[in-house]
């Protein structure tokens, strides 16, 4: 395992991403549960499995999701603040 990252989202509501049929439920910007963190600005934060999101971003890579920037990954708390 190669640990975790955090994935921002800006979408209001986030979406579910699915790798060979494991889902991760990515927080959006109006979620604010226990679950996640807290919303940091415009945009909501979820810790991801790196491995999972690497395989994620690799099968989406020309996704609007991506291109945009409306789902990206940073490497700390810092990272996706900026």
């Amino acid at each position: 395992m190669a640990g975790l990252v955090k994935v921002g989202c800006t979408l209001p509501h986030g979406f579910v991403a699915e790798v060979n049929g494991v889902k991760v439920v990515i927080a959006g910007a109006n979620q604010n549960t226990s679950e996640y963190y807290p919303l940091l600005g415009d945009f909501g934060i979820t810790d991801v499995d790196a491995d999972f999101w690497t395989a994620w971003k690799k099968e989406n890579c020309n996704s609007r999701l991506v291109l945009s920037g409306a789902v990206y990954e940073a490497k700390d708390e810092k990272s996706a603040k900026d």
